[in-house]
């Protein structure tokens, strides 16, 4: 069972500089938005990693956010 579930699950692993987005606050929260709400913020640049899958984000401003897990982020191509 455990070998089945392994080769579905897609690993997301960041390292430091990359550019990520983040799922928005609604979604996360499971709070209900309007039609056209955008449902990823960002990019960020991830500044610091941590061994239990948590990121800390920096925006365009240099303005710190996270932590973040990273079940909530996906990579941004530029």
């Amino acid at each position: 069972m455990e070998r089945a579930y392994n080769k579905n699950v897609i690993p997301r692993e960041f390292q430091v500089g990359d550019l990520v987005l983040s799922t928005a606050l609604h979604i996360q929260r499971r709070l209900t938005a309007e039609k056209f709400t955008p449902h990823w913020e960002g990019p960020y640049t991830v500044t610091q990693t941590f061994n239990n899958g948590t990121y800390v984000l920096v925006d365009e401003k240099n303005s710190e956010f996270g932590p973040v897990n990273g079940k909530w982020l996906k990579r941004y191509y530029a």
